[in-house]
């Protein structure tokens, strides 16, 4: 038998202290992503997503990063992410009211660190306690929520040790034609739901049609309208999920006056229908209530 003993009993950590809330718990399935999450942002809370299994793809702030098992994308309000590539299956939950030293707040890691960190020996871990937050949630457990919340401040715990160990930084280019680029994209995400043209933008920054075009797809991949376009729709799925709004009122909401193209863009991206997304949300709800800790 071994033994290991507390030896500092009277120390309390920063999350006990401070209370953070955990809004929400998800696990994610391999299939769940014939229908992906389009890019979107969130305003007041830091998401958590643990890959469990499979690889592929995460687009952070406008930079790629590729995930496998074992890698903790950490989230801090704001940042713009976009899944897209190979099947990815995962547990992802979301956390208010975090406000640490030194850092902003609802930030888990600084905004110029890498959000990829590899968990190594804490995978094992981290798993089961997200694991169990979803079961005890989605099953309506008796004192879910106290219980949820010393799994959360363990899981924070675990993630500010990993955070501590990680020496990543964003490596971001500084020529000329990146910050324009980059300038371009800020302009996009604080307009997107705006009457918004490619006109728009070019008389904002005064550049020219074809060169904002070409610099904008040159750095990011899509060209400026498509961006538009996508930033719109994970907006919408984001007001399908959280929200009772009508499919019309939240193509008006995320800048689509024709409610008609707006369920045309929203199919081609996401492969169905806004209605029909919400739907098969609402429905996978329900069967994660018959879901067990795997």
């Amino acid at each position: 038998m071994v033994q290991c003993f507390v030896e500092n009993k009277k120390s309390r950590s920063y999350y006990e202290e401070k209370n953070p809330e955990l809004l929400y718990v998800s696990r994610v399935g391999m299939k769940d992503c014939e229908h992906p999450r389009i890019m979107h942002a969130h305003k007041d809370f830091v998401e958590l997503i643990l890959i469990r299994e499979g690889n592929g793809f995460f687009n952070i702030n406008g930079i790629n990063y590729h995930v496998e098992k074992g890698d903790l994308i950490i989230l801090n309000s704001g940042m713009i992410h976009d899944e897209y590539g190979d099947e990815v299956a995962h547990y992802a939950c979301a956390v208010a009211g975090i406000q640490k030293d030194g850092f902003r707040e609802d930030a888990l890691i600084k905004d110029s660190q890498v959000p990829v960190i590899k968990t190594s020996k804490f995978y094992g871990a981290m798993e089961g306690i997200m694991a169990q937050m979803f079961y005890m949630l989605c099953g309506n457990v008796p004192g879910a929520e106290v219980c949820c919340g010393y799994l959360l401040e363990a899981l924070l715990k675990q993630v500010e040790m990993i955070v501590d160990e990680s020496t990543a930084y964003v490596e971001e280019e500084q020529n000329d034609r990146y910050i324009l680029a980059k300038q371009i994209r800020q302009y996009i995400d604080e307009n997107y739901m705006n009457d918004i043209s490619l006109k728009t933008i070019s008389e904002e920054l005064h550049i020219s049609l074809y060169y904002l075009s070409h610099i904008f797809k040159e750095f990011y991949g899509y060209s400026p309208m498509k961006y538009v376009i996508r930033r719109r729709i994970g907006e919408a799925q984001s007001l399908l999920i959280s929200t009772d709004l009508t499919v019309t009122r939240i193509a008006m909401i995320v800048g689509c006056d024709n409610p008609n193209h707006f369920n045309t863009i929203f199919s081609k991206n996401v492969g169905i229908s806004p209605r029909n997304y919400r739907l098969v949300y609402q429905s996978k709800e329900k069967e994660s209530l018959s879901y067990t800790v795997m």
